[in-house]
């Protein structure tokens, strides 16, 4: 309901009017299929817990606030609005991400599907069912050994060389035990969900090249980040990961996960994946100075609020130390957000005063939060107690939202 009503131009003010990919006002009519398509009656409480449910993902997939592949804009005569920000792209959805479906639509082309980090609608035709025979199957080999993808746009092939799909990094995938990895030792060697005519989840043997994928956990040396940014860098913005590129937070998400460290896909919800310490209450060339002074390279990420960026390291401009970051960012703004300084991309951006460039440019380091978060610290652990009126002892609510309205 709170999409449905965020994404309709009902009493809407011009600023807040959706917009397709043809420029033109949508209609009353196409939120009102999305709508009807959706058969919200279906979603009562009580009728989710099914075990029947139980699915996986078989293709990389984006995850959407709305079950339809169309596209919603604001403007793009707004400054920092149109292409890219798709407000109904939500996520991506790797290959062997673990589901929970929670409903489908009327016409059976999208499925409401529950992961580890996000809330959305996927192509039904991309997941498939899984029974207890699957799960012990696919579960008994994770615990032996898992792989991660560490070549983005790597090719996973079946034994007989057929494609079966693309990869990216953030791809985690059981292995094929020891024993049955004798032959093409080539390749890395490992298990790959499939669906069948039925809709139900099989698993077939499959191989990639060993330079590809990763025993995971991958060592988290300097060695191995860089490589992993190596991979990364020069790959261009995708809101929400649109067309399967990252923004801030699934740059972050993607470089982190060969290592071991695992992250939530928003930024905001970043800051709990190691010891926070909030320097928000810093001025400007404090915030700089205490990086400088207090971040260790390659292991801490630095939140300041809808965006998060990883210190690497230090660099010396005219006598001076400044922070200097890796991150997926959109672009730089002036104070008054009237404009952009598109870069568009994943970059190595010092965290200067201001830009030469372009002096109007705000500094990353004088947003409104500065929260250091250091990874290589495991922060205390909560003790969780599940409530009676939290039945699967998740919060749903916090894995609907992307970082809408303070992102750069």
């Amino acid at each position: 309901q709170y999409f449905l009503t965020r994404f309709s131009n009902k009493d809407k003010p011009e600023k807040k009017l959706g917009y397709g990919s043809n420029y033109r006002v949508y209609s009353l009519d196409w939120i009102e299929d999305c709508e009807n398509n959706m058969n919200i009656d279906q979603f009562q409480i009580g009728s989710l817990c099914n075990t029947k449910n139980m699915a996986i993902a078989v293709h990389n997939l984006h995850c959407r606030n709305l079950p339809t592949d169309d596209v919603h804009f604001y403007s793009h005569k707004l400054p920092g609005e149109g292409y890219p920000f798709d407000y109904l792209q939500n996520s991506a959805i790797w290959v062997g991400t673990p589901l929970y479906i929670l409903g489908i639509t009327n016409d059976k082309q999208w499925a409401l599907v529950l992961t580890p980090f996000c809330i959305g609608w996927v192509k039904s035709n991309g997941i498939a069912r899984v029974n207890s025979k699957f799960i012990d199957h696919w579960r008994w080999a994770c615990e032996k050994r898992m792989l991660a993808i560490v070549k983005t746009n790597s090719t996973i092939l079946s034994f007989n060389n057929e494609v079966l799909i693309n990869s990216y990094i953030g791809t985690v995938l059981p292995a094929i035990p020891f024993e049955f990895r004798q032959i093409y030792s080539r390749y890395n060697k490992l298990l790959f969900p499939v669906r069948n005519t039925n809709g139900n989840a099989t698993i077939r043997f499959a191989k990639i090249s060993k330079d590809a994928a990763k025993e995971i956990p991958l060592p988290a040396t300097p060695r191995n980040i860089t490589m992993l940014i190596k991979e990364l860098i020069g790959r261009q913005y995708g809101w929400g990961h649109l067309y399967f590129y990252n923004d801030c937070s699934g740059e972050m998400k993607s470089l982190f996960t060969p290592v071991g460290i695992w992250m939530k896909k928003y930024s905001g919800s970043q800051t709990n994946a190691g010891v926070k310490d909030d320097i928000s209450h810093y001025s400007e060339s404090e915030r700089i100075n205490y990086i400088v002074e207090n971040a260790q390279p390659l292991t801490t990420i630095i939140y300041i609020g809808g965006h998060v960026y990883l210190y690497v390291g230090n660099i010396t401009i005219n006598g001076k130390e400044y922070p200097m970051s890796y991150q997926n960012i959109w672009g730089l703004a002036p104070a008054d957000r009237s404009r952009r300084s598109v870069l568009g991309g994943s970059v190595l951006l010092p965290i200067l005063d201001s830009y030469p460039e372009d002096t109007d440019l705000v500094s990353l380091a004088a947003k409104k939060y500065c929260i250091l978060v250091y990874l290589d610290q495991i922060p205390a652990q909560k003790k969780f107690t599940l409530g009676d009126d939290i039945p699967f002892g998740v919060d749903i609510r916090s894995l609907m939202f992307q970082d809408l309205f303070d992102r750069e």
